[in-house]
């Protein structure tokens, strides 16, 4: 994390203020408000002689914020990098966006710890230790822990140590890494009112492309092993 208290409380902070709170800073960042907490910062990078403008630490602790019109609302440890500007970080702890020199304007993270976005307009709702690397844009992650995304327009429902390699592919469940791109992945899946043919099999032998079918008692609703038919 970059240095957050380093310098004292001067530059160019016109209309900025603080709410209150102990050892809080706003330097070079004008029309930028901290409400309180502790040791909360928003200013430029340093040494990157910019300003940044319009953003706001609601409380919290040691949370920072170096680009302009970006939100944290509180928890502790959060960081919105420089060039991620109109982001937002709900709260959480240890949450970040932006960093390793990538960019990632135009993204969230509502809350949860160790959650990170490197890249630009994508979503991280909570969880723990979920990551949308650089170069994957308008993804998603729900919650879960230790879910990755690595492509594009990805998506993660939720659960543990899921990973999206492919571009609008979507999972949700435990362990499951994507195989192909615009699909969705999932161990298995409950399917209702399946028809049954006339043999009573609960097989349709001549479905048409892109059906599901099962393997099940004539009647049944569970897929235990879901079929694509290409």
């Amino acid at each position: 994390m970059p240095a957050c208290f380093n310098d004292p409380v001067f530059g160019q902070t016109l209309f900025a203020s603080i709410g209150g709170g102990g050892e809080n800073r706003i330097n070079d960042a004008c029309t930028s408000f901290i409400g309180g907490g502790d040791f909360n910062h928003i200013q430029p990078v340093v040494g990157s002689g910019a300003t940044v403008c319009r953003s706001f630490i609601g409380g919290g602790v040691t949370n920072c914020i170096f680009e302009s019109v970006s939100v944290i609302g509180g928890g502790e440890q959060n960081t919105i990098h420089g060039a991620s500007e109109y982001s937002f970080i709900g709260g959480g702890y240890i949450n970040t966006i932006g960093g390793q020199e990538r960019a990632a304007p135009y993204s969230v993270i509502g809350g949860g710890r160790n959650n990170n976005i490197f890249d630009d307009v994508n979503v991280i709702g909570g969880g723990q230790e979920n990551t949308i690397s650089a170069g994957a844009q308008h993804s998603f992650i729900g919650g879960g822990i230790s879910n990755v995304i690595n492509a594009s327009c990805g998506a993660i429902l939720g659960g543990q140590n899921n990973t999206v390699n492919h571009a609008y592919a979507g999972v949700f469940g435990n362990g499951i890494t994507t195989v192909m791109p615009n699909a969705f992945h999932a161990e298995e899946l409950v399917v209702s009112n399946i028809p049954v043919d006339a043999t009573g099999l609960g097989v349709f032998l001549t479905l048409p492309v892109g059906a599901l079918y099962t393997t099940a008692p004539a009647g049944g609703a569970y897929l235990s092993r879901p079929v694509y038919v290409k």
